[in-house]
C-alpha cells in the first residue's frame, strides 16, 4: 500500500505547497506560508481520519 499524500494548495493563487505524508506536516506548511486552513484546499489520497488508525 502507498503512503498516505496530503496536499496542500493555496486557494488565491492555486499553488501546490507541497504534498506531505503526514497532517502535522500540512500544518507546519500552513504555519510557515502564514496560511489559515480557510485559506487552502487540503487533498488527501486517503481520508484523513484513517491515516493514524493504521
Amino acid at each position: 500500500m502507498w503512503p498516505p499524500q496530503i496536499t496542500v494548495i493555496e486557494l488565491q493563487t492555486s499553488l501546490e505547497l507541497g504534498t506531505f505524508e503526514t497532517e502535522a506536516e500540512a500544518a507546519a506548511c500552513l504555519v510557515f506560508a502564514g496560511l489559515r486552513h480557510d485559506q487552502v484546499e487540503i487533498c488527501a489520497n486517503v481520508p484523513l481520519m484513517a491515516i493514524g488508525s493504521e
